[in-house]
Formats: structure tokens, C-alpha cells, sequence
């Protein structure tokens, strides 16, 4: 007698089920270790190497989702800090891992919410009622309605200094590079170099891909 063949889909291995985990832990170890060294750099005014050869060194094995990760973390960073300081949630232990942090927080305010797989996520998503109404009251204090607009008043005026860059005018007119810049980052002129620009250091990330 013949056997029906079952429709049900089948099983997921243990293993399948713990790969997404491991992807996700992966991307985030190499953005933590990108990310700690352009703050670092930052904190202590010293040149370090571009994003784009830190994530594409040997170490980095996530390149493409550690290279967007790391972009759109320095992107809302300044938000994120400042959620950070409202909520005030943050004990010794984790403020001296802020790279971690700030890595997880960009995805349980702004990206996808990161599974629990290890103590920081663990911690920060047992608090994500308090990070959510930090940004609520941030929203407030600078009289804004949206995440975007937040954007705005925080790129130029946040916790990380501002990076100035000179536009290649043999390639591109100063106003035609503002233009394109201006569609996700605030960019300013600079006042005594005209082909100078002055953005937030996430808008360098932009000019990487461009590039």
C-alpha cells in the first residue's frame, strides 16, 4: 500500500534555528570592534583609518551588514546618547562597553530588535520601555514630532564633532554634492574654504559608497 506524502513543512533543525543568532552576533562583534575604534579616534583627535578599510580588514567577516551597521549607528548616535542620558539605565559596567550598547540600542530603538543572546542585549531589552520613553521625552525637549526631524537638530549639534570635507569640483559642483548629501544628513558650507563642507560623521559613510 502506497504511503501519502505528508504536506507539513518540515522540522527545523536546532542547528537552523540558531543560525540567525549567529549571524546577528557576528555582525555585531565587528561593528562593536569598527565602532570602538572611530570613537576612540574621535575622543582622543587623532586620524585613524576610514570605516570602509576597517570593515573590509581580515577581521571583519560580516562585511556588508557590519559596514551598515556601523553607518547607521553613527547616524543616530548623538539621539542615542542622549536617550542613554534620560533613561538613565546604564550601570558602570555597561557604560564602560559603550560601543556594545550604543550598537544594541540602534536596533531596539531604530532597527530590528536584537534576539537575546547575551548579557548586554539581555539587559538593555528588559529595558527598552524606559529607552522608549527617553525618546518620547527627547522628542519633547527639542519640540520635534518625528525620529527624523530629531535627526536634524542632533547632526550638527550633538555629542561627536562634526568632519569637514572638500568636494572634488573637476567632478562635482559644490551645490550638486549639498543637494544629494542634504537627502539624509545636514550639511553646511564652510564659511572661509567654498568648496569645504562641514557633516556629521555618519554622512561619511555616504561618501564611501558613492566612492
Amino acid at each position: 500500500m502506497a504511503r501519502h506524502k505528508s504536506n507539513a513543512p518540515p522540522k527545523v533543525t536546532r542547528h537552523h534555528q540558531q543560525q540567525p543568532r549567529k549571524i546577528s552576533s557576528i555582525r555585531q562583534k565587528g561593528s562593536c570592534k569598527v565602532l570602538h575604534t572611530v570613537l576612540r579616534g574621535d575622543a582622543e583627535r587623532r586620524a585613524v583609518a576610514s570605516i570602509k578599510s576597517l570593515v573590509f580588514g581580515p577581521s571583519v567577516r560580516n562585511k556588508r551588514g557590519t559596514f551598515a551597521l556601523v553607518c547607521e549607528t553613527l547616524k543616530y548616535l548623538n539621539v542615542i546618547k542622549d536617550v542613554l542620558e534620560i533613561a538613565n539605565v546604564l550601570n558602570s559596567k555597561w557604560k564602560r562597553q559603550e560601543p556594545l550598547v550604543y550598537i544594541i540600542c540602534y536596533d531596539i530603538l531604530f532597527g530590528k530588535e536584537t534576539p537575546s543572546i547575551g548579557d548586554a542585549e539581555k539587559f538593555l531589552v528588559r529595558r527598552k520601555d524606559a529607552l522608549l520613553s527617553g525618546l518620547a521625552t527627547l522628542l519633547v525637549r527639542k519640540k520635534v514630532k518625528t525620529v527624523e526631524e530629531l535627526l536634524d537638530v542632533s547632526q550638527l549639534n550633538g555629542h561627536i564633532k562634526p568632519r569637514y570635507v572638500r568636494v572634488n569640483t573637476l567632478k562635482m559642483d559644490v551645490d550638486s554634492a549639498m543637494q544629494e548629501l542634504e537627502k539624509l544628513y545636514k550639511v553646511q558650507k564652510d564659511e572661509t574654504v567654498p568648496d569645504l563642507l562641514m557633516m556629521p560623521l555618519a554622512a561619511i559613510c555616504m561618501l564611501i559608497i558613492w566612492l
